[in-house]
């Protein structure tokens, strides 16, 4: 419904409207984004958190679910624009990538027409080559993610971790893998994400961790429950050893052996990895050969007791495709899936940190990885299957969410 050309709303005297303590939740994002947008266009609207005992006025834009939203906000990626039938504008969504797309519709009209009444799907609106990529029938996405899991307490590193979370959640619901595995899955993200990826059919791994020195900093596995199962008792974990090949005892391996779950019914085994990052004073290069050289006898005793099972190995490697550690396990007989035959493949590299503004609610930055190098996460694999995609995620929340962008692989096991 194309409506740049209609009559707009005189925003004079109106409000933004959110839910209450949602300052810094997605829906909190857009209705500060919004503010930001009509300031441009000589608006100056102030941003009331609703709460029971609120007064919101006929001149009111609601964001989110508010007590005074219409109706359920729309499902997945959907959204809508409309004007209630009491006079109030009200921009629904139920996730960022809706709330985006609803911004964008508002900045094309240069604000609200007067008869808006506006409703899409946003999937088609995401950029990057991982956008709108479905599955294909029988195959699996398994997803490698540092998600930088701490804290930000001064907006440098990314801004508050429970809005992050949100994004990282969406990102999981958009691109739909079936295993992923973590890195930087740290003391906050046990304590709250875990929770939210229960909620969406998600299961963890169970391995016992070792004591860790970073308020538990590990490389936990998940998977959906709906496609995969864990095969019992085919699972570990490792905390890399050895003087100096550890910072502050945070790198680790995770591993499990799923069964994919229909007529296929076969075996395949992930690997989750995190290696030792440079530190001053340290041959990071010969700490990070010696994380190998522990990896892949991991690795062998997976092979020993899992006869056949292909695998496929992902993580943060903190070094780049035409490193020593890299060739390691490229020797070991593990493929870098960039190398597969036949596959749908991007080259992106590392990224830095968004910056949030705790004053504004808003990001101030949002660093986008570069399109060479391919970065320091990586997949590998070995054994029977095949790959037909070997993507970046790069899209907003991505680039927000984490000073790395999730890789996936969609493979099909042979």
């Amino acid at each position: 419904m194309t409506q740049q050309n209609e009559e707009l709303i005189n925003l004079d005297g109106y409000q933004i409207v959110i839910p209450q303590n949602a300052s810094q939740t997605v829906a909190g994002l857009a209705a500060y984004e919004l503010k930001a947008y009509l300031q441009t266009v000589g608006y100056t609207l102030e941003v009331l958190e609703e709460d029971d005992t609120a007064s919101v006025n006929q001149k009111s834009i609601l964001v989110g679910k508010t007590a005074y939203t219409v109706s359920n906000l729309p499902p997945n990626h959907q959204y809508a624009i409309y004007l209630d039938d009491n006079g109030r504008l009200q921009i629904a969504a139920s996730s960022s990538y809706g709330y985006q797309k609803a911004l964008d519709d508002i900045k094309e009209w240069g604000g609200f027409p007067v008869q808006v009444n506006q409703t899409g799907d946003a999937a088609q609106a995401f950029s990057g080559s991982a956008a709108n990529m479905e599955k294909s029938d029988g195959s699996l996405r398994i997803m490698s993610y540092n998600l930088y899991g701490y804290e930000d307490t001064n907006g440098s590193k990314g801004g508050p971790v429970a809005l992050r979370q949100e994004l990282q959640l969406e990102i999981f619901q958009f691109y739909n893998p079936d295993v992923i595995g973590f890195q930087e899955y740290v003391a906050q993200s046990h304590n709250s994400m875990t929770a939210k990826l229960t909620a969406l059919g998600y299961a963890e791994v169970p391995v016992t961790l070792s004591a860790t020195g970073d308020s538990v900093n590990d490389t936990p596995i998940f998977y959906n429950t709906a496609t995969v199962s864990l095969v019992e008792g085919a699972c570990g974990y490792f905390l890399y050893t050895g003087d100096g090949c550890n910072n502050s005892n945070t790198k680790s391996l995770s591993w499990a052996v799923f069964q994919q779950k229909g007529e296929n019914g076969k075996r395949f085994a992930v690997v989750s990895t995190h290696l030792m990052y440079n530190e001053d004073g340290i041959d990071h290069t010969a700490q990070r050969q010696a994380n190998v050289v522990q990896l892949l006898a991991q690795i062998q005793a997976i092979q020993a007791q899992y006869p056949n099972v292909p695998i496929i190995l992902g993580g943060d490697l903190n070094c780049t495709y035409q490193s020593a550690p890299f060739a390691d396990i490229q020797n070991a007989g593990f493929t870098w899936m960039r190398d597969a035959e036949g596959i749908n493949t991007d080259a992106y590299g590392t990224k830095g940190y968004a910056t949030y503004s705790y004053e504004t609610n808003m990001y101030t930055s949002c660093p986008s990885p570069s399109a060479t190098g391919y970065g320091i996460d990586h997949i590998f694999m070995s054994g029977a299957l095949t790959v037909s995609n070997y993507l970046t995620v790069t899209d907003r929340n991505a680039c927000l969410a984490s000073d790395h962008c999730p890789k996936f692989a969609d493979i099909v096991l042979e």
